[in-house]
């Protein structure tokens, strides 16, 4: 019995080691969506609706595969569908904009994390620039998740500039978002 119990701590060992860390980061997976409750405020007030985050499918772009992710809003006047490409790689999520080739993948979230990783990138002419700044708890209203990857970034957009907080939970992806913009300040949590 102690034999078997020690050929699968080591199974799992191993199982683990050769995992790739991107696996935990990267949802929802194919086919699985992922609700979040969103609340907008803006000097002209105040909005709360939803987005739906929906895995559709898996496309090959430039001879690698990504998660063709499709992006809801509900209840949140002039919001557009958005579609957005990611992949898992051993060191970290890459993401996209499009299915063209010309446009460049750019690095989500870089893996293992590690704390004061700074990274940067260019999203059509913008640069944006990212930082994991801790390993923490995050408590919502509905539920609480351990080791979250804190990400701060500061970027340019039309409006203007813009500061995002995600966190990202391991087994379960993004689980909070607030992201300042000149005009307004968007909170997205996980409902569960």
């Amino acid at each position: 019995m102690k034999y078997l119990l020690v050929i699968a701590l080591i199974a799992l060992v191993v199982w683990n080691a050769y995992r790739s860390p991107a696996s935990e980061y990267l949802y929802p997976k194919d086919g699985q969506s992922q609700r979040y409750r969103v609340k907008v405020t803006a000097n002209q007030g105040h909005l709360e609706g939803g987005v739906t985050i929906r895995n559709e499918s898996t496309v090959k772009i430039d001879g690698r595969e990504y998660s063709k992710c499709v992006i809801n809003f509900d209840g949140i006047p002039g919001s557009k569908t958005v579609t957005t490409y990611m992949r898992a790689e051993n060191d970290g999520i890459y993401s996209r904009r499009s299915t063209d080739k010309q446009e460049a993948q750019f690095l989500d979230l870089p893996l293992p994390p590690e704390v004061g990783r700074k990274w940067r990138y260019n999203v059509n002419g913008n640069v944006v620039e990212k930082e994991i700044v801790s390993i923490e708890t995050v408590h919502t209203s509905q539920k609480s998740y351990e080791q979250c990857v804190k990400v701060v970034s500061k970027g340019i957009s039309e409006s203007g500039s813009i500061e995002s907080t995600v966190y990202h939970a391991p087994g379960v992806g993004q689980v909070k978002a607030v992201m300042k913009f000149p005009a307004a300040t968007v909170e997205m949590t996980l409902e569960e």
